[in-house]
């Protein structure tokens, strides 16, 4: 699963970074006035790299759905009795539902995979936007 979400992180640069920045935010949501000064400056200074991002979405994917629903990409995960964990968008990114998976994680890990790309479309700059930075 590590080297398929290294991949992903790779393919989708623009929510690679998303992700990065959602991370790096909540850590510095941590920090309060009640904390050694030290401390504080070492939160600060930490970053989110790839191999750390890649630890978190192999071992954490649920982590991923408030920046998903950041951008109104929603993740729906439910169970199907007989049948096992399924996954589908919300509007409008919305769909057939999955192909059933044995285990939440599962279902979660492919959900995050459809998501990303979403999100890597929805945050690169369009082409005439491209034009007009040369311009």
């Amino acid at each position: 699963m590590r080297k398929t979400v290294e991949k992903l992180l790779k393919k989708h640069p623009e929510a690679r970074k998303e992700v990065q920045g959602f991370f790096l935010s909540k850590l510095s949501d941590t920090i309060d006035d009640k904390m050694p000064e030290d401390f504080k400056k070492f939160v600060k200074a930490q970053t989110v790299d790839d191999d750390k991002l890649a630890t978190l979405m192999t071992n954490s994917p649920r982590g991923l759905f408030d920046v998903f629903d950041k951008h109104d990409i929603y993740i729906n995960v439910v169970y199907q009795d007989e049948v096992g964990f399924i996954w589908d968008m919300g509007h409008p990114h919305g769909g057939d539902p999955s192909i059933p998976y044995n285990t939440r994680k599962q279902a979660e890990h492919k959900a995050i995979f459809k998501a990303f790309e979403i999100l890597d479309n929805k945050l690169k700059p369009k082409k005439d936007e491209k034009s007009q930075e040369k311009s």
